[in-house]
C-alpha cells in the first residue's frame, strides 16, 4: 500500500520509469523522479503484475553496452563472453600453428579465410507497432527487439567459438601426427 504522503504518479513519470528501468540505476531514477527508491520498486512491482517485464537492475553489458541478459558468472553478455573465448582460442591456435607441418599450415591459412559467414543468422525484424499503440506496447516491442538482437549476437559468437574449438582440435591432431 502506498504511503499517505505519496502522490499519484503522472503518465510522464510512468513513461520515464518504463523507458529508463533496466537502463539507468535505481538511484538515478529516484533522483530524476524525485521519489524514494522503495516507492519506485513498489510501482515497478505493480507494473510487473500487469505482465510487463520491467526490471530495475541495469542489464547493460559493461563491455559492449548492449542491453542484454548478463551472464552471472562474469557480468557480461553472452556475445562478449564468446568473443573473449574466441580470443583465447585464437591465442592457443597461434601457439599450435608453428608445430604443424608447412603443408598443413598452408592449408590452414588458405581455408581460414573461408570460415566467416558460412551460416546465415537472419537479423530480427524491427517491431511494427500500430499508430494507436500505447507507450507500454511500444516499449514492450522495443524491449523484445533489443532482446532478439542480443540473442542473435550471442548465437553467432557461440557458433564461432564452437568452430574455433574444432579447428584447434584438428590443428593439435595434425601437430602431434
Amino acid at each position: 500500500m502506498q504511503a499517505a504522503t505519496a502522490t499519484r504518479w503522472t503518465t510522464v513519470e510512468l513513461a520515464i520509469l518504463l523507458r529508463s528501468a533496466g537502463r539507468k540505476p535505481l538511484e538515478w531514477l529516484s533522483e530524476k523522479l524525485e521519489r524514494p527508491p522503495q516507492e519506485i520498486e513498489e510501482v515497478a512491482a505493480r507494473v510487473r503484475a500487469t505482465g510487463y517485464p520491467i526490471s530495475l537492475t541495469v542489464e547493460t553489458c559493461p563491455v559492449c553496452g548492449r542491453r542484454a541478459p548478463l551472464m552471472p558468472s562474469e557480468g557480461i553478455c553472452a556475445a562478449c563472453h564468446y568473443e573473449r573465448l574466441n580470443r583465447q582460442t585464437a591465442a592457443k591456435a597461434a601457439r599450435v600453428l608453428p608445430l604443424m607441418s608447412a603443408k598443413d599450415r598452408s592449408i590452414y591459412h588458405r581455408t581460414e579465410s573461408l570460415l566467416e559467414g558460412r551460416r546465415a543468422d537472419p537479423v530480427p525484424q524491427p517491431p511494427t507497432v500500430p499508430d494507436g499503440a500505447s507507450a507500454v506496447e511500444r516499449m514492450r516491442a522495443a524491449d523484445a527487439y533489443e532482446a532478439a538482437l542480443a540473442e542473435r549476437a550471442g548465437r553467432i559468437e557461440k557458433r564461432k567459438q564452437r568452430a574455433a574449438q574444432k579447428r584447434l582440435e584438428r590443428m593439435r591432431a595434425k601437430a602431434t601426427a
